[in-house]
């Protein structure tokens, strides 16, 4: 369920509050590459022995060893929070006191109307009237608390209490009592039907989510769960919902959920704490019709939460550096680039990213997309390829061959082409330049590696542009024939590089594009094969293998795209939705099972090389272990000939090639 949830809604982080830490989901979000983040956090007391994270209600925020890497920051309320989890886990530069983010909430909405005077026909009072609201009140206590408000009505006879019981389902018991203490009520339900309270001593509340909203009523609140011992994680509830509105404060003395904050409200003055019923109704006449006692607790409650209106900009201070948001969030994908669907599967992290596919068409994507600047500090200094360093006139005449086939197919559509002006995108060291040349055709390249380029002009003569399309300022309609092989799929923006391509490239005239195809059962054999027992070998340095080890190493082998380099993954229905999305008209799809060699199966330097280097691997294999060698001449030679040639015929190759035309 964490997955397929992290999945749809492409999560680029997760804030954790106070104690809520679940060591299973940080655990997932970890291992998907989602940094976690906990904020305005609280330790338990000192004199806890639990050590570990907290499960369910069972105790407070204490983390293991374990969990505690897998969050990225803390911003704790106290500096003895800081003190706490510092004792436990030594790690200075990512602990922080940064308050209590209610706090700061509340310093934002302090005093400010809640819409109480809806409130005032229904209930029949006014903003002089001595309201009583007793909030969260449990059961347990309830017996005092009416007992305090029937000596309260003795000394006030025109007090109103607004008694919210904790549980809803406890109601019909406190109806019971509040008949036995003889005191009229009326239940907020019952305003619904038009009904409004006439001389009723009690409102009992019986609804969900109104109780922050009536503290506003209150000359005085009480916050229940705190007279009587509800154990160290039920005991007291949230005491700023009736200070933010400068309310004076009562609670018991079992605040052990909310201590910490009691004391601070004692010592600022904003509350008192009552032991039982008689300190309960000594309280509540000292307030309830002293208005200069109401003032001053007012005004001290608005000095108190003006000192923690920064703690969110604090709070999110610390965490902003680890997420990024001009870069990671601001790139997330939300539609699919090509065909607009919106629901994704989550299939690996890699670093700092993760990669999904889409449900509706098939797109393989990096979410987050890396940012431009990244991505060309990379290939800046990109190594070209040695082996076409070294074996250029051969491969060069190899791509005098693909050009030629590209020239051919393009005839079936057009008798010629509409000029003969030809551009190779990320034309690497300039061999199809060269073929292009070689057939006749004005040939420029762009590439963003010095070397290539510099090692094209060098070898060829041929002019490329160190930048990138766009930078390059083509004018409209200029080139008869584009071609981009193996390119878009590390392009962060392939629709609008599609475009300008389309923008360039002359009417009639046509744009090869090749890239790997991600649906290729040899793809998906080398995965689950040559690349897993890669993974395997490189960790294990010649340890024992078992099938743990080559399912984990499955799992990170997953070659289809591989963030920052490989960043989309393609197949030809979501290939020729985006290219038709850009405006050209796609033609043909040729879908092979070794890449080049759909354009020179026959060609004699291709064919000395890989000869070469089967005679040079066969030797090795011979010398290592004759029964290896005789299995792989038996055996496996001939099955990989034979998927080939099935891979070839199902046109489910590793390597698509589309065929544009720009009407």
């Amino acid at each position: 369920a964490l997955k397929r949830f992290i999945g749809h809604f492409r999560v680029v982080a997760v804030i954790i509050t106070e104690v809520d830490v679940w060591p299973n989901f940080v655990r997932i979000c970890r291992k998907n590459r989602i940094p976690v983040f906990l904020v305005s956090g609280i330790c338990t007391d000192k004199s806890s022995r639990s050590v570990g994270v907290r499960y369910f209600y069972d105790y407070r925020f204490i983390p293991s060893r374990e969990v505690f890497e897998n969050i990225e920051f803390f911003c704790m309320q106290s500096e003895d929070d800081v003190r706490e989890l510092f004792a436990r886990i030594p790690a200075a530069n990512r602990i922080a006191q940064c308050g209590n983010l209610k706090l700061g909430e509340a310093s934002i909405a302090f005093c400010k109307d809640a819409g109480n005077a809806g409130y005032h026909p229904q209930f029949n009072i006014d903003n002089n009237s001595p309201v009583f609201v007793a909030g969260n009140v449990h059961l347990s206590e309830t017996a005092d608390v009416l007992v305090a408000f029937k000596k309260v009505k003795a000394a006030v006879p025109a007090a109103v209490m607004i008694l919210a019981p904790r549980l809803l389902q406890e109601t019909a018991a406190i109806e019971g009592l509040l008949i036995d203490k003889n005191l009229d009520y009326v239940k907020r339900t019952a305003f619904n039907n038009g009904r409004r309270r006439v001389n009723e001593d009690v409102i009992l509340l019986d609804t969900m989510g109104e109780l922050a909203d009536i503290y506003s009523l209150a000359k005085v609140a009480f916050v229940g769960g705190s007279l009587v011992n509800m154990g160290d994680v039920f005991s007291g509830h949230n005491i700023i919902e009736p200070a933010r509105f400068g309310v004076p404060v009562l609670f018991g003395a079992y605040m052990n959920n909310f201590r910490e904050l009691a004391d601070t409200f004692l010592r600022e003055g904003l509350a008192v704490e009552v032991r039982e019923a008689d300190s309960l109704f000594k309280e509540i006449t000292g307030v309830i019709n002293n208005r200069q006692r109401q003032e001053s607790t007012r005004q001290a409650a608005e000095a108190f939460f003006a000192r923690h209106k920064d703690v969110a900009e604090q709070t999110f201070g610390y965490i902003a550096p680890f997420l990024d948001l001009n870069g990671r969030a601001g790139n997330i994908i939300r539609e699919c680039i090509a065909c607009a669907g919106d629901k994704f599967e989550f299939i690996i992290g890699q670093g700092d990213y993760a990669i999904y596919r889409c449900n509706s068409c098939g797109l393989v994507f990096t979410s987050p997309l890396p940012q431009q600047e990244q991505l060309k500090g990379f290939y800046e200094n990109f190594a070209f390829n040695e082996f076409e360093a070294k074996y250029s006139r051969e491969n060069a005449e190899i791509a005098a061959r693909v050009i030629a086939g590209q020239l051919k197919v393009s005839r079936r559509y057009a008798p010629s082409l509409p000029g003969a002006d030809y551009l190779d995108i990320g034309c690497g060291n300039g061999y199809y330049c060269f073929g292009a040349k070689e057939n006749g055709l004005n040939a420029v390249g762009v590439d963003l590696d010095t070397g290539a380029a510099e090692f094209a002009e060098k070898n060829f003569g041929i002019n490329v542009l160190v930048k990138g399309l766009e930078e390059c300022n083509f004018s409209d309609n200029r080139f008869s024939l584009i071609n981009s092989r193996q390119l878009i799929e590390h392009l962060p923006e392939p629709l609008k590089f599609l475009k300008e391509v389309y923008r360039i490239l002359k009417p009639g005239g046509f744009f090869v594009l090749e890239t790997a195809n991600t649906q290729s059962l040899e793809h998906i054999l080398k995965l689950y094969f040559l690349d897993a027992f890669k993974k395997i070998k490189a960790d294990k340095a010649g340890g024992r293998l078992n099938l743990r080890d080559y399912l984990k190493a499955v799992r990170r082998a997953w070659g289809f795209v591989d963030p920052p380099r490989h960043i989309f993954g393609f197949n030809a229905h979501n290939l020729k939705l985006l290219c038709e999305k850009a405006g050209f008209q796609c033609l043909k799809t040729l879908n092979a099972a070794t890449g080049d060699a759909m354009y020179y199966p026959l060609s004699r330097g291709h064919r000395q090389f890989l000869s070469k280097s089967r005679r040079e691997a066969l030797r090795r294999l011979r010398k290592r272990s004759f029964a290896a060698f005789c299995a792989y001449i038996l055996l496996f030679a001939p099955l990989m000939f034979t998927l080939r040639l099935g891979i070839l015929l199902a046109n489910n190759g590793s390597h698509l090639v589309i065929y544009c035309r720009k009407e």
